[in-house]
């Protein structure tokens, strides 16, 4: 949650929300996880289920929360974490879906990372693509509403700051002017979800292999994917950073001229 929070705040100081350990500070936010447990070990074989873990999310109010912080720090939570709940996973491959590869001849049986809440009505989402796009419009302009009240600055999250120099092998990974996020649905041409599908195509390979500044890399310095995909079934939400210059660009391009249906969110209009 810490990082799509820095994603969003361009001017405002994340310890006080967070904490930091240098200087060390308390933040307002207190985040624990009860009834942690390993509901299925990581696949073994090709025979075996993929992992899954489960727990309860508590966010809570520290000691150094006033009274009159709370209101506006809980929307700007609650509205934060369905966010981050739809952007991508946790811990390794939370950059991409939980997808098979039961159809390789080794392991891992398994990559990617899927988030999934309960069944509170606070997490449904519409089966349609353009009002789940309404939907995560809204959760943006109440994050912002709420941050805005709680740092008493003013946020036009339409007038968006560029950070740092964006080329080919730099970006910065912000929400920022150079950032894009799309809701998108279309047919894979394999067992991935259909935004994967497209990003790992042949079409995108640098010297005959994934282009380390579109999908990442490790050889030669490690550099993480700026895409983020997040596959909700009937359609994926796609956060690209660096999305004004090649290869994200042409990434992006190419996804909207696959798809079935392709919508932005990210510049709010």
């Amino acid at each position: 949650m810490e990082s799509i929070l820095f994603f969003f705040l361009l001017s405002f100081n994340i310890s006080a929300i967070f904490g930091a350990i240098q200087p060390r500070r308390r933040g307002f936010l207190e985040v624990r996880i009860n009834q942690g447990k390993l509901e299925q070990k990581e696949a073994r074989s090709n025979r075996d289920k993929c992992g899954k873990q489960s727990g309860i999310l508590i966010l809570g109010f520290s000691s150094e929360t006033e009274d009159s912080q709370r209101k506006d720090l809980q929307l700007l939570i609650e509205n934060l974490t369905w966010i981050m709940f739809q952007l991508g996973g946790i811990g390794q491959g939370a950059r991409r879906p939980c997808y098979s590869r039961h159809n390789r001849d080794r392991a891992p049986w398994f990559r990617g990372s899927t988030f999934l809440a309960g069944d509170e009505e606070f997490w449904d989402i519409p089966e349609e693509i353009e009002e789940f796009c309404d939907l995560f419009s809204q959760k943006i302009k109440g994050f912002y509403s709420a941050l805005s009240k709680l740092t008493q600055q003013s946020i036009n999250p339409q007038n968006l700051l560029k950070v740092g120099e964006v080329n080919r092998e730099n970006w910065q990974e912000v929400v920022d002017g150079n950032c894009r996020i799309v809701v998108c649905s279309g047919d894979s041409n394999s067992n991935k979800p259909f935004a994967l599908d497209v990003l790992h195509d042949r079409a995108f390979y640098y010297n005959n292999d994934y282009d380390g500044f579109l999908c990442g890399k490790v050889r030669g310095g490690v550099k993480p994917s700026p895409v983020w995909i997040a596959d909700l079934d009937d359609f994926q939400v796609v956060t690209v950073f660096g999305a004004t210059v090649d290869p994200r660009k042409k990434y992006l391009r190419e996804l909207r001229d696959r798809a079935d249906q392709c919508f932005s969110i990210f510049p709010l209009k």
